[in-house]
């Protein structure tokens, strides 16, 4: 029943054509691009570059803003400014670590590990 449908047959006549081709490239080590072939390759490669440039993106994409600091809204110019004072801050706090590594090696630095547990839990 489903032998009869279309698209079922062109499954096997791709086969069959993709199976010549194959044969003939190990002949002759060549294959035969007809006029109509080359076109066609010619006319999707060029709009499979299309799809690739930028001018060609959508134009919600692409910022039609300059990227100037006087065209910044409000938003962009407290992130930059967050983002300048993160850069000041070390990523730890050594005078702490610095304690608390002096405390260990004393053996005054003990944790029980219930403590730990709560901590553990809390967070």
């Amino acid at each position: 029943m489903l032998r009869g449908l279309p698209f079922l047959r062109l499954r096997s006549i791709m086969g069959t054509i993709t199976t010549e081709a194959a044969h003939e490239l190990r002949r002759n080590g060549t294959m035969k691009i007809s006029d109509i072939e080359s076109s066609k390759a010619a006319a999707s490669q060029g709009t499979a570059q299309a799809r690739i440039l930028p001018k060609h993106r959508p134009k919600g994409l692409v910022s039609s803003r300059p990227a100037n600091a006087a065209s910044l809204s409000p938003l962009e110019k407290g992130m930059a400014i967050a983002e300048a004072a993160l850069a000041d801050v070390p990523d730890t706090r050594e005078e702490i670590v610095a304690k608390l590594k002096d405390r260990i090696a004393k053996g005054e630095y003990k944790v029980s590990g219930e403590e730990i547990a709560e901590m553990m839990l809390r967070r």
